[in-house]
């Protein structure tokens, strides 16, 4: 399994990986398309963030998204397609993050409803730090 850091012309990819990663994760925002991919060209190519490709043999696999602002970095998405899934690509990956960075620490934020995703996480050893909560009305009173 390599990393290899995203470019402008994986945008496409990028954004369909991520319209999956949507409707895995049922987000409650969804931006329009033209958004997305503006969106994502910003994570390529901005000071941000670093979008790395999860390839196995040169096919792409998923990706992942480091805010590497923050310390320790955070891992905004990691995301593995479906037919890859359960091949130790998003440990690896995790793993190769870690190196990358030179750190022994990585921070993630997982939906609460996400019980697959945070059963993975807790299997790599991260622990839970906070609990992030929202309230929401339904019209301003």
């Amino acid at each position: 399994m390599t990393l290899i850091k995203a470019k402008p012309e994986h945008t496409d990819e990028l954004v369909a990986m991520n319209n999956q990663l949507v409707i895995d994760e049922q987000f409650d925002v969804i931006l329009p398309q033209p958004e997305m991919i503006s969106r994502m060209k910003d994570f390529i190519t901005g000071e941000i963030y670093d979008c790395y490709l999860i390839t196995e043999n040169d096919t792409i696999c998923g990706y992942s998204l480091v805010d590497k602002t923050k310390t320790p970095v955070y891992l905004r998405h990691i995301f593995i397609k479906n037919q890859f899934r359960n091949k130790g690509l998003g440990r690896n990956t995790i793993i190769q993050l870690l190196d990358i960075y030179g750190s022994n620490a990585l921070d993630i934020e997982v939906m609460a409803w996400n019980t697959k995703a945070i059963g993975f996480y807790e299997k790599m050893g991260f622990t839970c730090r906070f609990h992030g909560m929202r309230i929401k009305r339904e019209s301003n009173k």
